[in-house]
């Protein structure tokens, strides 16, 4: 079944920090306040990087089942993954 799910960036965190979805859902970045990037790390299926933005919601849809860790390069520590089931 998807869904769309949402995460957001209270500060210099991904919360929730790690999800777990369907297959063709969708995860809305709500990314306000200050300015964050999402890249996902080099891994077969991952959905296109989101670059730095600040005050938007940024929709990825997941097609591939997997672990699809991802960062914001601009605030080391900053981490947190989706997998798809």
């Amino acid at each position: 079944m998807t869904t769309t799910v949402d995460v957001f960036t209270p500060g210099l965190v991904f919360s929730p920090a790690f999800l777990t979805i369907s297959v063709g859902s969708i995860v809305r970045f709500n990314i306000t306040g200050v300015a964050h990037d999402v890249t996902f790390r080099a891994v077969t299926g991952a959905p296109a990087s989101i670059p730095i933005t600040s005050n938007q919601i940024v929709s990825r849809t997941f097609n591939t089942k997997g672990i699809f860790p991802y960062d914001c390069r601009t605030h080391p520590g900053m981490s947190a993954s989706v997998t798809v089931q």
